[in-house]
């Protein structure tokens, strides 16, 4: 018997007695909170004119960085029979660092402006008291985790189901 004939029968009799596997699924659970962490930097590179004195037809570059992170709570609120879950979405903690190209200093050198919005710090919390840890979006998704509504109260829950509050749905089926 050949290696690759021994091969393919002990394959095959392999997969002969794997039992069929059920589909993945979310297995949501009413009063179930998960807590999500996104990070994000966005940097801008602007070229303008440098219209300092002696500089006249010169370009100049200047970088705008923004750092955003934030803590994102989703509450499983209900879970009906079929297992259809509402969920609630809240803002737990939220940080904002935008660093800029600031005016130049005594020696014409560039400077940066650094500006922070940090909802750990007092003056942060009550610039977002507004927002922060209050539900901003209520989504109700199936077991795959496909969207089946959004309500945003902002309005932006359209932008859900181009970006799935999980980032994926589950097969339907379990993959051969």
């Amino acid at each position: 018997m050949s290696r690759a004939t021994l091969g393919f029968l002990v394959l095959f009799g392999c997969t002969q007695s794997i039992p069929a596997a059920e589909p993945l699924r979310f297995r949501f659970t009413a009063g179930q909170v998960m807590n999500y962490s996104v990070r994000q930097t966005t940097t801008v590179q602007e070229t303008l004119p440098d219209d300092r004195a002696g500089k006249s037809g010169s370009l100049t570059t200047g970088t705008t960085t923004t750092k955003l992170g934030l803590t994102r709570k989703w509450e499983v609120k209900a879970v009906d029979a079929q297992g259809v879950a509402t969920l609630e979405m809240a803002i737990t903690e939220l940080r904002q660092e935008i660093i800029r190209p600031g005016p130049a200093d005594q020696n014409g050198k560039p400077t940066t402006d650094t500006i922070v919005l940090d909802s750990t710090t007092a003056e942060g919390r009550k610039q977002m008291a507004e927002y922060l840890n209050k539900p901003i979006v209520t989504v109700k998704l199936d077991p795959r985790g496909q969207l089946i509504a959004a309500q945003s109260t902002s309005g932006a829950s359209h932008r859900l189901t181009a970006e799935l509050p999980f980032r994926f749905t589950l097969p339907e089926a379990v993959p051969h």
